[in-house]
């Protein structure tokens, strides 16, 4: 609720050393007009004593913090995408806040108390009166419709590895954008950017977040086929399918040569129990595009669920044979194979599925009852340290059937 100048200051910094004294000097005129000021310590940890001191010894009234490495690199982006400065850790350095935490002005050097207190008085000045203002100032102009630079701002965020603070950039920006007065192409760059962030989102394990970026980039274009796609695919991994299902046959139809989006709606299809209308989406996939593996691989599934193994293992062999490191194709192949009593040709794709991936316990432990079958005790034994470490109920069934 108050305007706040924020100082960037270090105990080095001769300049920095008269600025925070003026500040403490006209410490009641900046109170007096609802001014915080906060005196904001660079110092590395083990160098921060003497800048607390230097304050100690000025009687410093107003706030003090330090700086934390994240918001230095934060700054620095912000710095050089708005102000085009390719070194943003100059000090002292300060920023003007307003009240509604909106950043209003950034001093690349000293700042006097007066300054700061002129500038408060013109937070309240319409988007004309302020232009009118600061004419003599090079740069560009920001409106309250979508802005087409401040994109750029969440991707440099983004690609600094701070995917959640660009998902909340954007998410502000889109939520006040007026799309009907934005140039498409802005439109489209945010449309792309939330995409992005959503996509970093998945890959460090947050869906929902994901989602949410998703979700402001179809407020923008609701029928737009990737962002439909993407929230599909997070909403069926967070288990509301009907959700999912209503997205992806959004992007089907609007995509509709992408083999891809037809078999994640196929796999929408058999959690809603329509059966047979995922098995014309998987079918279509793989007419579309009959490299793609994971039709195939689901198609397989799908003729196992159905209790027809030797169409189920035909298609998971397909599978195999376009993506030979196919873990999860590979494994579900061993059960088949071992539903159809081919113990031998289970052993060979299960070890094949072990070298790939060592630390899945139910792999394992079928790789173990298969070499059972396959008249290999001591080769299933060997397995039991590993398995009991990775999950000993898996360990314990194995050594049952052992004993058995």
């Amino acid at each position: 609720g108050k305007a706040a100048v924020i100082d960037f200051t270090a105990d080095w910094c001769v300049n920095c050393k008269v600025e925070l004294a003026e500040l403490q000097a006209e410490g009641a005129a900046l109170r007096a007009a609802g001014l915080r000021v906060v005196a904001l310590n660079v110092d590395e940890p083990d160098q921060r004593a003497a800048g607390d001191a230097f304050l100690d010894s000025i009687e410093w009234e107003h706030e003090r913090a330090y700086a934390h490495k994240d918001l230095l690199e934060i700054l620095a982006v912000v710095q050089r995408v708005l102000m085009g400065q390719p070194k943003a850790d100059a000090i002292p350095t300060s920023y003007l806040i307003d009240g509604f935490g909106r950043l209003q002005v950034i001093y690349r050097g000293p700042v006097t108390p007066a300054q700061a207190l002129s500038d408060t008085k013109d937070f309240s000045l319409t988007p004309q009166e302020r232009r009118k203002a600061y004419a003599e100032y090079q740069g560009w102009w920001s409106t309250e419709n979508i802005p087409t630079r401040f994109s750029l701002l969440a991707i440099q965020l983004r690609n600094r590895g701070y995917p959640e603070l660009s998902a909340e950039y954007m998410k502000r920006i889109t939520l006040r954008g007026d799309v009907e007065d934005a140039p498409v192409y802005a439109v489209n760059r945010i449309i792309g950017t939330e995409i992005n962030t959503g996509l970093e989102l998945m890959d460090n394990g947050d869906n929902q977040g994901a989602i949410e970026s998703f979700q402001r980039a179809l407020v923008l274009n609701p029928r737009h086929p990737v962002a439909n796609r993407f929230a599909g695919v997070c909403l069926q991994a967070l288990g509301r399918t009907t959700e999912a299902h209503s997205h992806l046959k959004v992007a089907v139809e609007e995509d509709p040569e992408n083999a891809e989006l037809h078999n994640d709606l196929g796999l929408t299809l058999i959690e809603l129990r329509k059966m047979s209308e995922a098995f014309d989406a998987f079918k279509l996939a793989i007419q579309l595009n009959p490299e793609l593996a994971k039709p195939s691989f689901n198609l397989g599934v799908y003729y196992a669920r159905d209790g027809n193994y030797a169409e189920a293992a035909a298609h998971m062999e397909r599978a195999i044979e376009l993506q030979p490191k196919y873990v999860q194709a590979l494994s579900t192949l061993g059960r088949v194979y071992s539903l159809q009593q081919r113990h031998a040709d289970a052993e060979s794709v299960l070890g094949r599925a072990i070298e790939l991936n060592a630390g899945a316990p139910d792999i394992l432990e079928l790789y173990g009852q298969t070499l059972i079958k396959t008249g290999k005790p001591t080769e299933a034994r060997a397995l039991l340290p590993r398995l009991r470490q990775l999950d000993p109920t898996r360990a314990t069934a194995l050594e049952q059937a052992l004993d058995a």
